[in-house]
């Protein structure tokens, strides 16, 4: 592992302990993806339509709570938010015509080139995109850089003066993957998939989300699948400004096939063990990935709780504060969260309370308001 790979892991795992604290926002949570290049967007008749929107935009509404599950656990909800796959994908189209415009003029194939990079920073939101883009901008520079040059170039400019500033959580997430993509691209297969899954099991240490391990190796190959997908239902939602329509059985056809293969992998993943978010078990991953037969070894006995003699709900209760659940000895009558992301709560004996709603979870206290004296008390 080379000493830059584990800057990215450093850097991200310290702008992830940051935002576990912040509040996230929540007004652009409820609001849907603009996408221009949508035919129609208010076509949803089945869950099949509304999971093709979701490839092809990012919007999830409409999507039942099975479909978001699979695709959750199989680490597949990166195919729901345009980013580098999606825009690769899109590159991988535009191929052939940018052969054409270089035979024609290298002029014409380098504006092609720059309008291929730039079109994401035209519209709003759609932030991976435009890191994206930003990075295909500066490998058409006449320098002569490294992928891992191009990747912290761009970075670096994007912390400071870019996307970092609009939305942290999403800059945290593009760096960190995209950091291990561009570090591990030429490794092999498994390893390949390893450092993936390492990226997930950091992010997901900070999140207390439980994870799959044996998830890493289907999800890889599911990504992969999901290329032509994407091309045909692509090609179908263009080709119908034109209005032509005689790929949209194949594009129905091909979406029902992958979300069924996708549900089928998932039935038989839920009966495999899960992680929870725990530090050693990603420096076990680590271990593994470089080989460091120590590190394994110190990793499996630390992560044992019976090393501190107590019982293993007493040992991981820290780490799963936020997202506990509060139980109060009144029942609530009442529940409203506000635009700020607190959440009110009203009791059957007329108390309120207010919690704060952060990036992972709730916050452990609850404050209550006290109650106001009626006036016959006062007088």
């Amino acid at each position: 592992m080379t000493k830059s790979l584990i800057f990215v892991y450093v850097i991200a795992g310290i702008l992830f302990s940051y935002q576990q604290s912040q509040f996230p926002k929540f007004s652009s949570w409820r609001k849907a993806p603009e996408c221009l290049w949508l035919y129609d967007k208010s076509l949803k008749k089945d869950q099949t339509d509304i999971l093709s929107t979701s490839f092809l935009c990012g919007n999830k509404r409409g999507l039942n709570r099975e479909t978001k599950t699979a695709y959750k656990n199989l680490n597949l909800y990166h195919l729901f938010t345009p980013s580098g796959i999606h825009l690769g994908i899109f590159y991988l189209m535009n191929k052939p015509v940018v052969k054409l415009a270089s035979r024609l003029s290298p002029r014409i194939s380098l504006i092609f080139k720059i309008l291929l990079s730039i079109w994401p920073w035209f519209i709003s939101g759609f932030l991976s995109l435009k890191r994206i883009g930003g990075m295909h901008l500066i490998k058409l520079l006449p320098i002569n850089l490294r992928p891992k040059q191009i990747f912290f170039i761009f970075f670096s400019f994007d912390f400071f003066i870019g996307t970092f500033s609009t939305s942290p959580m999403s800059w945290t997430y593009s760096f960190l993957f995209l950091g291990i993509v561009f570090h591990t691209y030429q490794k092999s297969f498994i390893q390949f998939s390893l450092y993936l899954f390492s990226g997930q099991l950091l992010a997901a240490v900070f999140s207390y989300q439980e994870v799959y391990p044996l998830s890493f190796l289907p999800s890889f190959i599911l990504t992969a699948l999901f290329t032509p997908i994407f091309i045909i239902s692509f090609t179908n939602n263009s080709l119908h400004f034109l209005r032509i329509e005689f790929l949209n059985e194949v594009a129905r056809s091909s979406v029902e096939i992958f979300n069924f293969i996708v549900i089928l992998t998932n039935s038989f993943l839920i009966h495999t063990f899960t992680l929870k978010p725990e530090i050693f078990t990603l420096l076990f991953t680590f271990g593994l990935l470089i080989k460091n037969k120590r590190l394994i070894f110190i990793s499996l006995i630390l992560s044992a709780p019976r090393i501190y003699n107590l019982p293993d709900s007493r040992a991981r209760q820290s780490a799963y504060v936020f997202q506990n659940d509060f139980t109060f000895r009144n029942k609530i009558k009442k529940t409203k969260v506000d635009k700020r992301g607190i959440i009110k709560l009203e009791f059957k004996n007329n108390r309120r309370c207010s919690l704060k709603l952060m990036n992972y979870g709730k916050t452990k206290t609850c404050r209550f308001k006290k109650r106001r004296k009626s006036r016959q008390s006062r007088s």
